[in-house]
């Protein structure tokens, strides 16, 4: 009788920018203090779903980031401007011609005092906290707390 294989779910490939949305929403998660299960369970999913989103096992589309943002309690152009914070470059010629037919202009990012112009961008100051509040825990473990 021949062996059967277990079939495995091929990742899909993932842009660096579904990537980078993948991070937001998991580093959202755990600084906001939601599991997988609470938000799997808020939306009607079933368990692992997010895990296999994460692994990048089903394809991120638009509705999850909508959906999973709103379950933790941000709005879904937040987490798309945590992922991709406002440059201070002028926009690409595309994008002026897109904001010149919606009758508006480009947002311009704020005016930020000189020495905070080298400051992490959100995402980083957002893991940097996540990293703290870990090793804290951690800390906490081995010295016989927590």
């Amino acid at each position: 009788m021949p062996r059967r294989r277990k079939e495995y779910q091929k990742k899909t490939e993932l842009s660096p920018e579904s990537q980078r949305l993948l991070l937001v929403l998991k580093q959202a998660m755990k600084v906001l203090g939601y599991i997988n299960r609470d938000v799997e369970t808020k939306l009607g999913l079933s368990g692992s779903y997010l895990s296999r989103l994460f692994a990048g096992i089903i394809e991120l589309r638009v509705a999850h980031v909508v959906d999973i943002a709103r379950v933790i309690g941000l709005e879904p152009e937040e987490i798309f401007q945590i992922a991709f914070p406002l440059k201070d470059r002028p926009s690409s010629v595309a994008a002026a011609h897109v904001w010149e037919a919606l009758g508006g202009k480009p947002p311009t990012p704020p005016e930020r005092p000189p020495e905070e112009s080298a400051v992490a961008p959100e995402l980083e100051r957002v893991m940097e906290k996540l990293m703290a509040r870990s090793l804290e825990k951690m800390l906490g473990r081995l010295g016989g707390g927590g």
